[in-house]
């Protein structure tokens, strides 16, 4: 019957169901018996026998129902599909049986002869020992006892045969973990095993009923009142000694050997010791006395959590009634996870503060919701936005609040820390912000300051730097503020300081369209040095200054100044043969006052290597321009007394000169167009600057974006130095135009015949080198000036290209 059971059961459930089967049969040694006999084995009891079908299953369902009513459904649902199966048969005795095993502890053997053997071989099982604690009849070993009762297991039945015997088996030897020794390896908790000979009444081993407790047989029996152990477990959890709780070599709480405690409370206790040594790690550690705002507020509301702890623990015997050790730990219970991450937080207590607010931000993001996390972050932004508002406010920072920014005497207010929880732009608004409050005019824009002022005191918390559905809240707040005080800023600049009108000032300061003044100051220096023929002294060139400055209305209108740099002596100036001689020396100085001074503070020397670009351009067209209308003249005048080859001569040099001339207006044409560009944009953006770091770096990308056209960049120092090559060459060329001169007076002066135009006396072969240099620096220049228009595509190249061509 078994053999046809087992194929049976194999096609219907998986194999380890059939092997769990199987184990449970052979636990009992009924592997090899029908259901009947089974039942009539394990049922040897009067008391015990099965009764009615599906009685003790109905008693195991009302009890179910009482307890567990979900459970019971499932049961009761399982049950009847089990009924309704035609797999299985005798359905409610074989439950009948499962129940008997569960509530029942059933003890069986061969014979009486055979107790005695088996009863130091088998082991009690842990599992039987304490579902019968309370429900078996079971009596208890105690040390010392022998076990001289006598139990008959198995009598006649009519449904066993009397010579059938069950036989014991491995799985019921020791080595069963069913039937294992339990937690005590005590040698006199043993269970006697005996044969099965027939159904027979159980017998108790002892006369008397087990009435121990579970907690009892698990360990040390209690000894101590529990009410006063629970009151000074409460006391070891704030660090607090007593009777029962000492502190071992480490500064740990641990339970003294005194206090006699059953294994199930010692487990308990030391679980809530473990939260205990947490708290012990932490408030041991002296706090770190930093000057860092963020560190200290970590360590503030560190001890904060610590304080809130010692409260709740303080509040458990109030609360939790009737007081025992189980209610203590799982009040507790909730400290366990908190005292730990704050621990692992409380080693990064001698980070810097921005550092420390970075990592404790990071484990934010990542345990959303977390108490100590929360409350840390908390406090510490808490001290960042105090600061963050008192720099949005217009007060001044104190050194304690330079956390985000910092200021020096060099490069003045910076961001010294972006915090990980905004982006840098709503840094660098904060800083426009603050900056703007140390420039704007307080009286004329009050009502504009006051309204910013309390849209940060109304909006702006500490959840909004952190929090991102905080955020849109925070970037109102920041944009809100800026309009109000950056644009109160520029609008007093722009306005009241006339910021438009200088940045012109700045524009002719270039001396581009005073054309009156740059004619009257080269005309001076012809005058002071005779035609430039000799040195320009300090007083001279002072004079000179002050006669064209005269003469202008540029000069008039904007306190903008030529000065003359450190000349080695009063009477010395530059080299004659300098291609700068008149313009090496000049520093432009425009100084404005006020605000916009501030402006302009730091370009001067950008300004002058503009001005050192642009003059000797302007001052070699200039003197190019008067000596080829003088050679024109005095070829047109003298042609017909001096001979043909002196004059191809004076032909080719003003060729030559008119060549010059033509380049050099191409490239002051070149000049003022780039100018008026970039001008235009400097107005462009002005008009979108929010701040007066708007409107300098406005500026600054002017001067960049002059000094890019000029060829002034590194990058570009081929090309400035073609250019200068031709202004050494139209120097030189003004040189030669001098030597003519005396070559013309003296062939005017000798008869024709005499040898007026004999060509010794002009070098025609240097004319020659001359023109093969020019061709070839415009060669270079054209190829190279096309090569950067495809770069930049600027129309400004234009020009050049179509003078070089």
């Amino acid at each position: 019957m078994y053999s046809t059971k087992h194929y049976s059961m194999s096609n219907i459930y998986s194999n380890k169901q059939v092997a769990a089967v199987e184990e449970l049969l052979n636990a009992f040694a009924v592997s090899d018996s029908s259901l009947l006999e089974s039942a009539a084995c394990l049922f040897s009891h009067s008391n015990m026998s099965p009764g009615p079908a599906g009685k003790d299953v109905a008693k195991f369902t009302s009890k179910m129902k009482t307890r567990d009513p979900r459970f019971a459904s499932v049961f009761t649902r399982t049950i009847d599909v089990l009924r309704a199966s035609p797999s299985i048969e005798n359905v409610d005795a074989l439950m009948e049986v499962l129940i008997k095993c569960r509530m029942r502890h059933v003890w069986y053997t061969k014979s009486r002869r055979e107790r005695a053997e088996t009863r130091s071989e088998m082991p009690r099982s842990p599992f039987f020992n304490r579902r019968s604690a309370s429900r078996g009849k079971l009596s208890r070993i105690e040390r010392g006892e022998q076990h001289n009762s006598t139990v008959d297991l198995i009598r006649d039945s009519p449904q066993v045969c009397a010579s059938q015997e069950i036989r014991a088996t491995p799985q019921t030897s020791a080595r069963n973990p069913l039937f294992s020794v339990g937690l005590s390896p005590s040698p006199y908790h043993r269970s006697d095993v005996a044969s099965c000979n027939g159904p027979s009444h159980l017998k108790p081993v002892d006369s008397k009923p087990h009435a121990g407790t579970l907690a009892a047989r698990m360990g040390t029996t209690a000894s101590v009142p529990e009410r006063t152990l629970c009151i000074e477990l409460c006391g070891a959890l704030q660090g607090l000694e007593g009777t029962y709780f000492r502190k071992d070599p480490h500064g740990y709480l641990r339970v003294t050997k005194s206090c006699s405690l059953s294994q199930a409370q010692r487990f308990t206790i030391e679980s809530a010791l473990s939260i205990a040594h947490l708290y012990t790690d932490i408030a041991r550690v002296p706090p770190n006395h930093d000057d860092d705002l963020l560190s200290q507020a970590f360590l503030l509301e560190s001890q904060t959590i610590l304080e809130e702890y010692i409260h709740d623990v303080g509040d458990i015997p109030i609360n939790c009634r009737p007081l025992t050790v189980l209610r203590i730990l799982s009040a507790i219970e909730i400290w366990r996870d908190r005292l730990t991450i704050l621990q692992r937080l409380y080693n990064l207590r001698n980070e810097p503060g921005t550092r420390l607010m970075e990592m404790i931000y990071t484990v934010h993001s990542f345990v959303r919701e977390n108490f100590v996390v929360d409350k840390v972050l908390y406090s510490c932004a808490v001290v960042l936005c105090r600061s963050i508002c008192r720099w949005m406010s217009g007060f001044e920072l104190e050194e304690c609040d330079s956390q985000m920014i910092a200021s020096s005497s060099t490069h003045g207010y910076r961001l010294a820390w972006i915090p990980p929880f905004f982006p840098r732009w709503i840094a660098e608004y904060i800083l426009k912000i603050g900056k703007s409050w140390r420039s704007v005019d307080l009286r004329k824009s009050s009502e504009n300051l006051d309204k910013a002022r309390a849209v940060v005191a109304s909006q702006l918390n500490s959840k909004c730097l952190y929090v991102q559905s905080e955020r849109p809240k925070l970037e109102f707040v920041v944009q809100e503020v800026c309009s109000l005080v950056c644009g109160s800023v520029v609008r007093s600049l722009v306005v009241d300081h006339h910021l438009l009108e200088h940045f012109d000032a700045a524009h002719c300061f270039l001396l581009l369209h005073d054309a009156q003044f740059s004619l009257s100051l080269y005309r001076q220096f012809c005058q002071y040095t005779h035609g430039l023929r000799s040195k320009l002294s300090q007083r001279d060139a002072n004079n000179a200054l002050i006669a064209a400055a005269a003469s202008s209305t540029t000069a008039r209108r904007f306190p903008f100044q030529l000065c003359l740099d450190a000349l080695p002596s009063l009477n010395d100036s530059p080299n004659t043969s300098s291609r700068l001689q008149f313009v090496q020396p000049l520093r432009p100085l425009y100084r404005p006052k006020g605000p916009v001074g501030d402006i302009f503070r730091n370009t001067e020397k950008r300004y002058e290597a503009l001005f050192h670009f642009i003059w000797p351009l302007e001052m070699s067209l200039l003197m190019i321009s008067d000596r080829a209308n003088a050679i024109r003249q005095a070829v047109a005048r003298i042609s017909r007394k001096i001979g043909n080859e002196f004059v191809k001569s004076l032909r080719l040099t003003s060729t030559l000169l008119s060549c010059c001339e033509r380049v050099l207006l191409g490239f002051r044409i070149y000049i003022v167009e780039v100018v008026d560009q970039f001008f235009k944009r400097l107005r462009l953006w002005i008009d979108d600057a929010i701040d007066l770091d708007a409107i300098v770096e406005a500026h600054d990308n002017y001067l960049d974006g002059l000094s890019g056209a000029f060829f002034l960049k590194d990058e570009q120092e081929d090309i400035y130095g073609l250019i200068m090559s031709v202004l050494q060459i139209a120097h030189e060329l003004s040189q030669h135009c001098l030597d003519i001169d005396k070559q013309m007076e003296t062939a005017l002066k000798k008869p024709h015949k005499e040898g007026g135009g004999d060509l010794s006396h002009v070098k025609a072969t240097y004319l020659l080198v001359t023109q093969a240099k020019l061709q070839k620096i415009f060669l270079e220049l054209y190829s190279r000036i096309k090569d950067l228009n495809k770069q930049q595509n600027s129309s400004a190249f234009n020009i050049l290209l179509g003078i070089l061509k």
